[in-house]
């Protein structure tokens, strides 16, 4: 039953991802106009998807595709602007009933290091997030 259950949340995650970036012509995970990056693992005791996802796409100027998972809670995808920094790069993102949030941080080693502003905790409860280079439907198990 719960392998069924992560097999179905692996494909709907991948097919949402995948949708976002139509305007590439080519699902993101093999696109060399999109890296993404997760720290999505699998909760094998709850059963739950928990972890963020950032997905970054060269278009006509570089956007982040941003997703938040909490358990059965999917946030919609925000897909916003990448605005370059002197350290890095950084995004806005407005959660519904939340202040604004913005994330700092740089791609090093072939993964993302940065956080929020305000201390805000991710799915995790890291205040500092990491994020391997890591294929959207690539769900391993929580450590």
């Amino acid at each position: 039953m719960q392998k069924r259950a992560r097999e179905t949340i692996q494909y709907f995650g991948s097919l949402l991802i995948g949708s976002l970036a139509i305007g590439t012509g080519q699902k993101v995970w093999s696109s060399p106009l999109a890296s993404s990056y997760s720290n999505v693992c699998y909760h094998e005791e709850t059963g739950d998807i928990i972890g963020e996802r950032i997905v970054i796409i060269a278009l006509e100027r570089p956007y982040v595709i941003y997703q938040s998972i909490e358990g059965e809670h999917f946030s919609p995808p925000d897909m916003v602007v990448l605005m370059k920094t002197k350290s890095g790069f950084s995004f806005k993102i407005e959660p519904r009933g939340e202040n604004t949030l913005i994330f700092s941080g740089k791609i090093e080693h072939d993964r993302i290091v940065g956080s929020f502003n305000g201390g805000h905790l991710d799915a995790l409860g890291n205040s500092v997030q990491v994020l391997p280079r890591r294929d959207v439907s690539d769900i391993p198990g929580c450590k």
